[in-house]
């Protein structure tokens, strides 16, 4: 039912603005003690992770409907359109971190607000595909929001996702925001590998949108062998895809700063750190394929507890490198104590499945 679809998309994207903004407004209430236990040690620079913090905030609500319409594009099996978003945000961060940042002198707060703005141009393009291809009209978002009882239909599977994603983007600015304590070269650096790392991204992510649409499809019929055999394949898939790539990025570690524009002083620093970020391409793999499978099976709020365990895993990583006073290298290994974290639970929780498959679970694939 098309204009059912239509009416779930638009009141979807009315609960991601408003919870985006409830997140907004409390991720900048919250943002300087936040701050204050992470850079408690460097009084002078917690003004400007404050400043990244909030205005990293501020794009929340377009962080959150960039969820919902990626969402209606891949229930369409187009798969194609969020990646271009993806990568056109990409494109919009690079250039005003460098026009914000450096062209206007505006420091942290330059490099959060074009983060918070690429999201919103992203969200705006699909946006406009969407009423394009009739997938929702605008008269569908306009006020009045939805009743609380389709409000309701829509948070019953989705609010855990919104938890998950909220939780997932908060630990990344908490991470940037640590990176804008050690100084203006290290956020930087870190803003590069952020790039490259989500433009690596793409190499593994379809693995996962193909382990999402054929092990609900399997598991609709049954087949549990047949998704073991998907999800088996495509970790080896992801693996070797990921582990290519990291080392691709680590060779050209050198060089890859330069198109970014980085002077000769940003350059070994940004080379550093794409070497750390390189590093973590296969765990980020295993864990968006191990999710996709549970995932398909509607496992929603279990992903939102692993989401919960690791973000605890990057505050208390951050309280420590703070105490210890430590670098950009430690930072690199809390993002990979937090893909660990979620990969190790996710994979443990696909051998438990395993173990406790029923042995005639799969006469189909006999």
């Amino acid at each position: 039912n098309r204009r059912k679809a239509r009416r779930q998309v638009a009141d979807a994207a009315w609960i991601a603005l408003g919870i985006g903004i409830v997140a907004a407004v409390a991720m900048s209430i919250a943002a300087p003690r936040l701050m204050s236990i992470v850079a408690s040690n460097n009084v002078a620079v917690q003004p400007h992770a404050v400043a990244y913090l909030r205005t990293r905030a501020a794009g929340a609500p377009a962080t959150l409907a960039l969820f919902v319409f990626s969402g209606a594009f891949r229930g369409h099996q187009d798969l194609r359109t969020p990646l271009y978003a993806s990568i056109m945000a990409n494109v919009v961060n690079l250039v005003l971190d460098a026009v914000l940042m450096f062209g206007f002198g505006l420091g942290t707060w330059g490099a959060g607000a074009a983060t918070a703005a690429s999201q919103y141009a992203a969200a705006g393009v699909l946006l406009y595909f969407l009423v394009k291809l009739d997938r929702v009209r605008l008269s569908e978002l306009a006020w009045p929001p939805p009743a609380a009882a389709a409000a309701a239909e829509v948070l019953r599977p989705g609010l855990t996702l919104v938890a998950r994603k909220v939780l997932e983007n908060l630990s990344f600015a908490m991470s940037v925001s640590y990176a804008a304590t050690l100084g203006v070269a290290q956020l930087a650096s870190q803003e590069i590998a952020r790039t490259v790392w989500i433009i690596a991204g793409t190499s593994w992510w379809p693995l996962s949108t193909v382990v999402l649409t054929l092990c609900a499809r399997l598991n609709a019929e049954k087949r549990s062998s047949a998704v073991e055999r998907v999800v088996h394949r495509t970790l080896r898939y992801g693996a070797l895809i990921a582990g290519t790539t990291a080392g691709a990025v680590a060779l050209c570690s050198e060089w890859l700063p330069l198109l970014f524009g980085a002077d000769k002083a940003l350059r070994p620093v940004a080379a550093r750190v794409l070497r750390f970020a390189s590093m973590t391409f296969p765990l980020a793999a295993m864990v968006d394929i191990t999710e996709a499978f549970s995932m398909s099976k509607g496992e929603y709020f279990f992903q939102t507890a692993v989401m919960s365990a690791s973000f605890a895993v990057v505050l208390a990583g951050i309280s420590y490198i703070r105490r210890s006073r430590l670098g950009i290298g430690a930072l690199w290994s809390v993002t990979a104590a937090f893909f660990l974290t979620r990969a190790l639970i996710n994979i443990a929780r696909l051998v438990f499945t395993s173990h406790n498959r029923p042995a005639k679970a799969d006469l189909k694939d006999g």
